[in-house]
């Protein structure tokens, strides 16, 4: 009966235990997904066209897409030299963090084994100066279209079952086979590299996740699927321009999910709980220790049990040489100074009468000296060192504790 009773509070602690786990889950779950309805909700400060990004300038719809269309999609995220292990289309979008020289090279040399590119960006202020540069292309600065319409669609195969297009640009595009332009110039352009083929455009929005609530811009998805469709392969969202890589170390992985979310919380309760535990609340308290060894009751009892032995000079040197030594601990003083220096010290120290301490250390020390004491001395030399010990324990640590009083 005894250990069921004592299993009970234990199962009693997993159980709260369980249930602040369980709140701490669904509270971080509820604060992701209202992390996620807020940045949907409210405009973004940077443009990032990661498809990671569920916001407005993110292609992650454009991803889905592809996916739900059957066709082979990914993420890039390994360090371009292990390109050349992959096959298909590599589509970037206005990179966060542009490319290297070396790296750009990297990609180049994949394209020109067969492969294919898809570059969207404003290629400005040297983004892609080094892809422009091979490519023999050159992006100027010019009209600013925003949301411009266009009616009036090439008849190619890239363009097959787009109606219309619409887009916003500030740049163009010399060099290449124009797919689409306008009056100041180039928009898409493709054009062939060693045994691959790029596509290039100063539209980095042209599928971005905004651009599924408007039926104007569908055409801009069929545009971009059709020349996916045409090259074949595994389509390849470069994710480490926007600065996501394969070399992220798993504890910053979780730790940016609803799991990092969740240990954080269990994390703090747990180190509130153990400062709590080794916290003292309110101001101090002083806690009477009364000192048995001296009081008149033990005194008496020792007095009869060396009373029939005449032993009352060992009783006294015993409750005495204590006494004396914790006293001259407490002062800091050697136990060897004489009774005046003592005196003169503890009555200062603990605001006694400098007459009565040194009365009593001079009647101690003549006590033990004559070693002839009866139980009627014993007694009242006792209840004496009593009396000044009660006086003096408020402001001197003569029980080993810290001191107690001003």
């Amino acid at each position: 009966m005894s250990e069921a009773n004592s299993l009970k509070p234990r199962r009693r602690l997993y159980l709260y235990l369980a249930l602040l786990a369980l709140v701490c889950y669904f509270a971080a779950m509820a604060s992701t997904q209202m992390d996620e309805q807020m940045n949907q909700i409210m405009p973004e400060t940077v443009i990032n066209c990661s498809s990671y990004n569920g916001n407005s300038s993110g292609y992650k719809g454009l991803y889905q897409l592809v996916e739900k269309l059957g066709i082979k999609v990914a993420r890039f995220e390994n360090p371009y030299r292990e390109i050349a292990a992959e096959k298909g289309i590599l589509l970037v979008a206005a990179p966060n963090f542009p490319m290297k020289a070396a790296e750009a090279e990297h990609v180049l040399n994949w394209v020109a084994g067969g492969n294919s590119l898809i570059y969207l960006d404003y290629c400005m202020y040297g983004s892609a100066a080094h892809f422009l540069d091979k490519l023999k292309l050159k992006a100027r600065v010019s009209k600013n279209l925003s949301e411009q319409k266009f009616d009036e669609i090439p008849d190619s195969d890239e363009m097959q079952h787009v109606k219309k297009l619409l887009f916003s640009s500030e740049t163009r595009l010399d060099g290449g086979r124009a797919l689409l332009r306008d009056s100041r110039g180039a928009l898409f352009v493709e054009l062939p590299y060693g045994k691959g083929r790029c596509l290039f455009g100063t539209v980095p929005s042209l599928c971005s996740n905004r651009r599924f609530s408007d039926r104007e811009s569908w055409g801009n998805f069929q545009f971009l699927i059709n020349w996916i469709a045409a090259r074949g392969g595994k389509v390849l969202f470069d994710e480490r321009v926007h600065g996501h890589t394969s070399a992220r170390s798993l504890f910053s992985y979780v730790a940016s999910g609803p799991a990092g979310a969740f240990v954080f919380q269990i994390g703090l309760l747990v180190l509130i709980a153990i400062l709590s535990l080794n916290q003292r609340f309110g101001g101090e308290k002083a806690i009477p220790q009364k000192r048995k060894i001296a009081a008149a009751e033990y005194i008496d009892g020792m007095a009869l049990t060396f009373e029939k032995g005449r032993a009352y000079d060992a009783a006294f040197a015993i409750l005495y040489g204590a006494f004396h030594n914790r006293l001259c601990k407490a002062l800091s003083i050697s136990p060897a100074e004489k009774a005046e220096e003592i005196a003169a010290l503890w009555s200062h120290s603990a605001n006694l009468n400098a007459v009565e301490a040194k009365e009593f250390l001079l009647k101690a020390e003549h006590l033990q000296k004559e070693r002839n004491i009866n139980a009627e001395e014993l007694l009242a030399i006792m209840k004496e060192q009593d009396r000044l010990f009660d006086k003096s324990k408020v402001y001197l640590p003569l029980q080993g504790g810290r001191r107690l009083g001003g």
